[in-house]
């Protein structure tokens, strides 16, 4: 520690003098009298800075009073002068000067602050303009809905301590969902983000930063292989883990067969059959327009429709600024399912018009409704395909099919996959993209026909081994996915699946198998 060095000179402090010692900064240690006002003394520290104190005697003892920062102005020098003085006259009449000046403060009302009510509606109307439809959804459901957060239902956002968040999440992780309690973390972390922000402040009153490197509590470990640790099937809360999965070849050619069968809504079954044929992610599915699909491009032949993907449903749209869109050459199944819903599309008296959605919604329950949609909601193709029977498959799978398929029996390469997978198409990041205009059309109708051909032939042995398949017995089959899709208890799968169900429960037609279990 540095020794006090004592400054003992005369010489008068000017405005020039404090300027002069603000800007060293870090400078020793020291003490400097002001002579023009006893007891006032200059104080300079490297860690604080410089501060204004008054040493004087009360009771017979020295004592001294902070007076704050250094202002080097006029008014701030003269400002702390006459605060000397004040202290100086009441130490002369054997007074504490605190005592002297300090009054009972007024009772007053805190001021204004939104509740967590009030920032969670405006939040989420900042989020809703600003994000996607599903990220709006996903924030409104945890902020309104999350029970342990309902604790700060009602209360001020300004008197909400960070100490109490970081309680509320703790709780969320010994629950067994710890991988929901980081996410709910990001989501409390973002609206205290925008609360704290300028624009938001005067209404908030929440300080800056309160929840900075805030961090959920640390996961559980878990390794493959250590038999040490005892890995429960499913989790506290009852349902299953929900694993990336690859599909088997019989699931896909089963739920080919079953989106054809006549079994569902024609409108799911040919979002299903294009899912399959396209392996696109579902919301681009979903999200499928008249005016995306070209039967006359000059890249593709005769008898091939071009389906132009908007920038919308790249994430090189949003992150890189592309402006170009996604285009798949389809051909064979795929090409003649497109065709078909035009046409049934175009022949509806609803829709009469050359531009429509290929899956618009269905059955409105209200027609003052608004829908937050005028497409299918994409998770319509996930609780489908978890009821369809004896098929483990999930959306996401059927791409990781397209590559590990692929490649295994139809020779496409990882390149090849990029061409139909990829945001990017499998183009570099590097200035060469700038001058690579091609965009390989041919290769894809390639890729892709195979793709189709193979699926196709999936399908026929689907039929082939299970009868119960064909059309003539949809309405059996119907029977059965509504049953395993309205369960009371949830929705379950046939015997020797389950992937992605709820809750495990007794299925009929497994009578001699009893209860089904993971």
């Amino acid at each position: 520690m540095n020794e006090l060095v004592a400054i003992r000179k005369a010489a008068k402090i000017t405005v020039d003098v404090l300027k002069d010692v603000l800007r060293k900064v870090g400078a020793p240690e020291a003490e400097r009298r002001d002579p023009e006002c006893p007891g006032l003394v200059l104080r300079i520290r490297p860690r604080s800075g410089a501060r204004w104190s008054y040493k004087g005697r009360l009771h017979g003892r020295e004592k001294r009073w902070d007076l704050g920062p250094v202002i080097a102005t006029r008014d701030g020098l003269a400002d702390v002068r006459g605060r000397a003085a004040r202290i100086r006259e009441a130490l002369r009449k054997n007074i504490d000067p605190m005592a002297t000046t300090a009054e009972a403060p007024p009772i007053v009302d805190p001021p204004a602050s939104w509740d967590w009510e009030a920032g969670v509606e405006a939040f989420l109307v900042h989020i809703q303009r600003t994000r996607r439809p599903d990220t709006h959804t996903d924030y409104r459901r945890i902020l309104r809905n999350t029970e342990e957060l309902k604790v700060f239902h009602g209360r001020r956002l300004a008197d909400i301590e960070r100490e109490e968040v970081a309680g509320a999440i703790r709780i969320i992780h010994e629950r067994g969902v710890e991988s929901h309690a980081a996410h709910v973390l990001r989501v409390v972390r973002s609206f205290w983000t925008w609360l704290s922000d300028d624009s938001q402040r005067k209404r908030s009153l929440v300080e800056p930063n309160l929840l900075y490197r805030l961090r959920p509590p640390e996961k559980t470990r878990r390794e493959i292989g250590d038999h040490l640790i005892s890995r429960p099937a499913v989790t506290s809360s009852g349902r299953k883990t929900a694993k990336p999965k690859l599909p088997t070849e019989e699931s896909l050619g089963r739920t080919l067969a079953i989106a054809e069968s006549g079994a569902i809504d024609p409108h799911v079954s040919r979002a299903i059959g294009l899912l399959l044929y396209t392996a696109q992610r579902r919301r681009a599915i979903m999200g499928a327009y008249s005016t995306d699909f070209s039967w006359t491009d000059p890249e593709a032949p005769t008898g091939t429709v071009v389906w132009n993907l908007p920038p919308f449903f790249r994430k090189t749209g949003r992150t890189r600024g592309v402006s170009i869109p996604h285009r798949l050459p389809l051909t064979g199944s795929a090409a003649e399912l497109v065709g078909l819903i035009q046409r049934e599309n175009q022949d509806s008296d609803r829709y009469l018009m050359s531009e429509f959605w290929l899956f618009p919604a269905r059955y409105p329950k209200l027609k003052d409704v608004k829908r937050k949609s005028p497409t299918l909601d994409p998770g319509v193709l996930n609780h489908n395909l978890l009821a369809f029977p004896e098929v483990e498959i999930n959306p996401h799978g059927i791409r990781r099919a397209f590559l590990t398929y692929g490649k295994k029996h139809l020779g496409f390469t990882r390149d090849d996959a990029k061409l139909v997978l990829d945001h990017n198409e499998g183009r570099p990041s590097d200035a060469t993209a700038a001058y690579d205009w091609d965009e390989e059309m041919n290769r894809k109708l390639t890729v892709l026909a195979a793709w189709g051909k193979w699926l196709d032939g999936l399908r026929d042995a689907a039929l082939s081994a299970d009868p119960m398949l064909h059309k003539e017995y949809r309405e059996q089959l119907a029977k059965r996915i509504r049953g395993n899709r309205y369960r009371d208890s949830g929705v379950v799968k046939d015997r020797l699946t389950g992937f992605g169900s709820r809750i495990p429960a007794y299925d009929e037609e497994d009578d001699d198998d009893g209860y089904w279990e993971d």
